[in-house]
């Protein structure tokens, strides 16, 4: 297939990925539409993934291995440099994708112009590849919009679609950002067109007890960028008093909660000024609590089953 037919570029950093390096790779190699690119960009791994990567004799796939450990923000805008696709399809290091997923997402695409960012339903996995839960965000795209500034990302970062030379024009991934580099693109992205989601299961997320996310240091700081992508609402969204309800409670869910996992990870200055934090967006919107009681019950519920899942 030559170049020009290729309508997509997946695009995966890595960092010591280890074994589930492979199953992911493997899952773009069996994509029924056939119209793609690979870019696997090597964050100087030293587990030997660069190795891994390069091993694939598929012209479609180029593997760049840094020399320097630059951090996924920056590894994924040198990969975004080098897609000459006009679309990007992002996929994690230990997650997979669905066989039909380009397919499914092509096909949108093609029958909805207007759209920049798609995303997809997905299902969680444990390190056997077990199914161990499921992603089913609203999909219409005025729901999708709303849903980026009062609700946890609807859009999986290892699940979506978007337009490369708008990203690029945006500048990319914004490089102040360690892990909500994702969300600050979207709410940049969503600014120039639609952003929806298919209805159906297109990636498989792993979930394991590797994962910098379960750090309390890096979850803080995770929380952290997430409310200072959404630190305000568009003025369309801020009209409606519904929307600027969900998000106060959210953003006072996020504060109490960086409070607390700061408090685990033994910073007690910013557990403080997190509590701080949320007692002023308590006074200012003291019906934000009941809210916020209901979804943090709901979220223990959803942590607990995780848990047990990895036993």
């Amino acid at each position: 297939m030559s170049a020009a037919a290729a309508r997509a570029t997946f695009l995966m950093s890595v960092y010591n990925a280890g074994e589930f390096l492979r199953p992911a790779i493997e899952s773009v190699l069996a994509q029924t539409d056939g119209r793609w690119r690979f870019v696997v960009v090597d964050d100087a791994s030293t587990d030997g993934s660069a190795d891994v990567a390069a091993e694939y004799d598929d012209p479609r796939i180029a593997a760049v291995a840094l020399e320097r450990n630059v951090g996924q923000t920056a590894a994924l805008n040198l990969g975004l440099d080098r897609v000459e696709t006009p679309w990007v399809a992002r996929l994690d290091q230990d997650d997979v994708a669905a066989p039909d997923r380009l397919e499914c997402q092509l096909a949108f695409l093609e029958a909805h112009p207007d759209t920049v960012l798609l995303g997809s339903w997905a299902d969680f996995i444990d390190e056997r590849g077990e199914p161990i839960g499921r992603w089913r965000p609203a999909t219409a795209p005025d729901r999708v919009r709303r849903d980026l500034y009062v609700r946890p990302c609807p859009l999986v970062h290892s699940a979506v679609v978007y337009r490369a030379d708008i990203a690029r024009s945006l500048g990319g991934y914004p490089t102040g950002y360690a892990y909500a580099q994702d969300l600050a693109l979207w709410l940049a992205m969503e600014k120039v067109g639609a952003v929806a989601i298919v209805p159906r299961v297109l990636t498989y997320l792993r979930r394991h007890r590797g994962q910098t996310s379960r750090d309390p240091s890096a979850a803080a700081r995770q929380i952290g960028e997430a409310l200072a992508t959404t630190d305000t609402l568009p003025a369309d969204l801020a009209r409606d008093r519904a929307t600027v309800r969900a998000w106060r409670t959210r953003r006072l869910r996020l504060t109490a909660e960086r409070a607390l996992v700061a408090l685990r990870a033994g910073d007690r200055a910013l557990a403080r000024r997190s509590a701080l934090d949320a007692l002023a967006l308590l006074r200012a919107d003291p019906s934000a609590l009941v809210s916020m009681v209901g979804l943090g019950a709901r979220s223990m519920v959803r942590k607990a089953a995780y848990r047990i899942s990895l036993g």
